[in-house]
């Protein structure tokens, strides 16, 4: 089979835009159900750039191709892409307007496409209508141009789905169904909600699918007409019916969009905007369907754990924290002999994690980096162009993992050898700032910017500080990256008690090292008006990095009770041999 190089997919891509008659191609990351993690073969954004990180998107005119992603993937996007055809921007400075001002010979109007079904109508409303005095005419495609370029495309894969129980879900899939119409004040049978969030399709129906490698979702869309009755729209048809207590389903793909509309004339439908393919908005307005745009109401309500679900989530955390702590003895004990790569500490540690029971999948590909590829944030090994874990210095590890209960999501360094002071010294500022944020007591309505910056001081004071947020809500046994709270300088989200988010405050000096510490944290009640933390990850911090005249009295103590309780709770799960090892991993400070 004849593979295109790097200069060669763009020759014929431009070659299709030309008689297309078009002037630029938009190609996002993302596919048709908007989820971070997607099937190799919607990797367009990868295939034409050579780009593999998790976001971002790419405007490839005639005579320019440039690629857009965030700050965890700047290093990344030159490493990857070649200079000589690529331009690399941070999405959070630049945009489009300044690459199409910079472009040569445009004229004062240009057509530029984009493929319908990967693009949101809220993306779509987003897009800049001009530069300058240059118009821009965006041209909404049914089809992606990059397919037609992709002649070894990997085979779609159709999406099979099975059953949460209720007993783990801890509500059934049809009263989800009456409270998500009571939330968004429907009591007829005129009005209908497209549900086009496949995490919330997942959790209002107690579904989950097998598609993905990391992501345990059925890739779905909904209509809800009624209390009773919905119907479930997907790529392709399933090998068994879907069958739900309560429920009248029906079953539809999205090829039969066109004829489903009909159902719809004289009803009114909800639409989110953020989630709903333009394809699909399209369709609905060609059809004069009466449309009221409104947010997704699941999303709050999924993000506030049950009591059934954080008891799952917790039961994960447990075994999740004995495989891990199973993986750090072997490697202590491996290491030094062997010189294992950073893509064998990633292969050998989701094993460690297969062995537990429950186990489904890792959680996204672990990050396994050694010093200077500590540096790149969302680093992946490759097996044979990744370092060798020898010599001096730190190991960078953030890793997770879906159990049928609930999902992980942790981050650790350890010391190789002696890792120079001033690695000691950012890890040691870096677990200050996890500490701090950890032991917050903060009144209701506080939002994620604040307590992203009450974080980051201690690394703020040392002229310090890292370019990601420092925390992301997390799906039960969905994407371990769920919406709609974070901690971070655009946390505008109020933190909620019975959300789960990730703390994980980070430091990296380019070319030498990278440090980040990551424990999940659920929100408690403190007392009527506060809220606080409570620690779901029980793994020791690697006391070898940490230098503790850093660290103020209430920090070590802080650690010194975390520690205690993590032995407390994981000490009686592990085997014999690595009882003594386990207690020097908690010891007080």
């Amino acid at each position: 089979m004849n593979y295109l190089t790097s200069s060669e997919k763009l020759i014929v891509l431009r070659t299709l835009l030309k008689t297309r008659k078009l002037d630029g191609l938009l190609v996002q990351r993302t596919d048709l159900f908007q989820g971070e993690e997607v099937r190799p073969c919607d990797e367009r954004l990868a295939y034409i750039s050579g780009f593999t990180g998790s976001a971002g998107y790419a405007l490839i005119l005639l005579d320019i191709a440039a690629l857009f992603s965030d700050q965890r993937y700047i290093l990344q996007m030159n490493k990857q892409t070649n200079p000589d055809e690529w331009q690399c921007y941070d999405i959070a400075n630049h945009g489009v307007e300044e690459v199409i001002s910079d472009a040569s010979g445009l004229g004062s109007e240009i057509i530029i496409g984009y493929d319908s079904w990967t693009m949101t109508a809220s993306q779509v409303e987003k897009l800049p209508k001009n530069v300058g005095d240059i118009l821009i005419q965006w041209v909404s495609l049914n089809e992606s141009l990059i397919d037609r370029v992709w002649k070894n495309r990997p085979d779609k894969q159709i999406s099979e789905h099975w059953y949460m129980p209720e007993k783990m879900a801890g509500i059934s899939a049809k009263q989800k169904i009456s409270n998500l119409l009571e939330l968004q004040g429907i009591n007829d049978f005129r009005s209908v909600i497209l549900v086009s969030g496949v995490d919330s399709v997942n959790w209002l129906l107690n579904i989950r699918g097998n598609t993905l490698r990391h992501t345990p979702i059925f890739h779905a869309m909904l209509l809800v007409l009624s209390e009773t009755d919905i119907i479930i729209i997907t790529e392709g048809r399933q090998k068994k019916d879907i069958k739900i207590d309560g429920l009248n389903i029906l079953h539809h793909c999205f090829s039969e969009f066109p004829e489903l509309i009909d159902r719809l004339v004289g009803k009114k439908v909800h639409v989110d905007k953020a989630t709903c393919p333009q394809a699909i908005l399209e369709y609905l307005t060609e059809k004069d369907i009466c449309i009221e745009f409104s947010s997704d109401a699941t999303l709050l309500v999924k993000s506030q754990k049950n009591e059934i679900e954080l008891a799952g989530m917790k039961e994960a955390h447990i075994k999740d924290a004995v495989a891990f702590c199973n993986f750090w003895y072997w490697f202590e004990q491996n290491n030094s002999e062997q010189r294992l790569s950073e893509y064998e500490v990633a292969t050998k540690l989701s094993k460690f994690r297969a062995q537990q029971n429950d186990y489904l999948c890792d959680s996204f590909p672990a990050i396994v980096g050694f010093n200077d590829n500590g540096a790149i944030v969302h680093y992946r090994p490759r097996k044979n162009e990744d370092n060798k874990i020898e010599q001096d210095g730190v190991i960078l590890i953030d890793s997770g993992a879906h159990y049928k209960g609930g999902t992980t999501d942790v981050t650790r360094c350890f010391a190789i050898g002696n890792p120079p002071a001033a690695a000691i010294i950012a890890n040691t500022l870096v677990i200050a700032a996890h500490l701090n944020l950890a032991n917050t007591i903060f009144p209701k309505g506080t939002k994620g910017i604040q307590l992203d910056a009450i974080c980051r001081q201690p690394l703020w004071s040392n002229k310090m500080d890292y370019g990601h947020g420092t925390g992301h809500g997390v799906g039960h046994v969905l994407s371990v990256h769920e919406g709609p709270a974070s901690i971070s300088k655009r946390g505008s989200q109020e933190i909620l008690k019975g959300m789960i988010l990730s703390n994980e405050p980070g430091y990296y000096e380019e070319n030498e090292f990278g440090v980040r510490q990551e424990n999940l944290v659920h929100v408690v009640a403190e007392t009527d008006e506060f809220l606080r933390f409570e620690n779901l990850t029980l793994i020791p911090f690697d006391n070898k990095l940490i230098d503790i005249s850093v660290l103020t009295k209430g920090q070590i103590s802080a650690l010194n009770n975390y520690h205690k309780e993590v032995l407390e709770k994981i000490s009686p799960y592990l085997k014999v041999e690595l009882k003594e090892w386990f207690l020097n991993k908690c010891k007080p400070l």
